[in-house]
């Protein structure tokens, strides 16, 4: 498997880390991801050697980027190894109140949580909760959308949840981690294997989520 392979039929990302042989980089934009704590690479679901990471309580930086901006979609496959008190896919912002964040575990649910927060002393009020848990040990692609203050959330390429969202900021996110909580009194680092992570600036429709989930790789 090679870059232009892995380019073929994508849908304008403008982030793209597919993992494979043992990078993290992003193909796209160059925001690759750095200083790995307790992380590995595995073979990934199709069985590609050195083609997944897995975190055992572990986690990745993402340098500075203004990732989410407006409309969004983000996108990986993961593997849930073991539960964690809101452990987090993804936390990114300038402060735990400025921030994008999307656990795989609302509380110890094993329910994906999805919450966007502005505002400059407070969490936002405003939660997507998926009424679905994920099975530890099984690949699902998930899917977490925002537009014009909704969020969506899909899991193997069919909805599963939807509801009110607050707006990102438009700042350079310079506290971004892959795995970790910026509440880290609280909250565990990631136990997960990841395979393949996409960002795009616009909100995919349900059509495009479903052909990425039918993707061989």
């Amino acid at each position: 498997m090679v870059v232009r392979d892995l380019l073929a039929g994508y849908l304008r990302e403008i982030h793209y880390w597919p993992i494979f042989n043992s990078s993290t980089n992003d193909i796209i934009s160059n925001a690759d991801l750095y200083e790995p704590h307790n992380a590995f690479f595995i073979p990934n679901r199709m069985g590609f050697p050195n083609s997944a990471i897995s975190l055992l309580r572990g986690y990745y930086n993402l340098p500075p980027r203004n990732y989410f901006n407006g409309d969004f979609t983000i996108m990986t496959w993961v593997k849930l190894t073991d539960s964690g008190h809101f452990q987090r896919f993804i936390d990114c912002g300038i402060d735990k109140y400025k921030a994008v964040y999307i656990s795989l575990s609302s509380g110890l649910t094993n329910k994906p949580h999805f919450k966007i927060s502005y505002d400059s002393d407070r969490e936002s009020f405003y939660a997507l909760v998926s009424d679905n848990s994920l099975v530890i040990g099984v690949w699902y692609h998930l899917t977490f959308i925002f537009k014009e203050n909704f969020g969506y959330y899909y899991r193997n390429g069919v909805l599963d949840k939807s509801g009110i969202l607050d707006h990102p900021m438009n700042i350079t996110r310079t506290i971004c981690y892959l795995g970790k909580s910026q509440y880290t009194g609280a909250d565990p680092d990631i136990s997960a294997d990841f395979d393949e992570i996409k960002i795009f600036n616009r909100a995919l429709n349900a059509d495009e989520i479903f052909r990425e989930y039918k993707k061989p790789f």
